[in-house]
């Protein structure tokens, strides 16, 4: 449910912001032999919940996951929806070029569509 209040929503993403990679963060993944290690990492700083990842390559899925998360925590602690949901329009555009290119090259798109716009693909 949206947050009527400014403050609530400040004081939330202040503590998520904790969450976020840093360089550091990012730096031990970088020196991480292995795929998998890198992977192991990124799990420890949050990033993931409790889902287990078959391969390191399934790290675009891990990647879509937080960023839904992300929206949905955007739609809950903002104030004003129509004005937020126009840093969402981008998705809806990438999912309109992705349609209009599928249909001209008759080929289908098979995990193309983001689900993160104000429209559902």
């Amino acid at each position: 449910m949206p947050q009527a209040s400014v403050v609530f929503a400040s004081a939330r993403v202040s503590v998520l912001a904790a969450k976020l990679l840093t360089k550091e963060r990012v730096g031990r993944m970088l020196d991480a032999k292995t795929p998998e290690e890198a992977v192991k990492a990124l799990a420890e700083f949050g990033y993931g919940g409790s889902r287990e990842m078959q391969t390191p390559a399934d790290y675009q899925v891990l990647i879509d996951e937080e960023v839904q998360c992300a929206h949905k925590l955007l739609h809950e602690i903002t104030p004003d929806q129509p004005a937020t949901d126009l840093f969402l329009l981008q998705y809806d555009y990438h999912n309109l070029k992705v349609l209009i290119k599928t249909l001209a090259l008759g080929t289908p798109a098979p995990g193309l569509l983001s689900q993160s716009g104000t429209l559902a693909p």
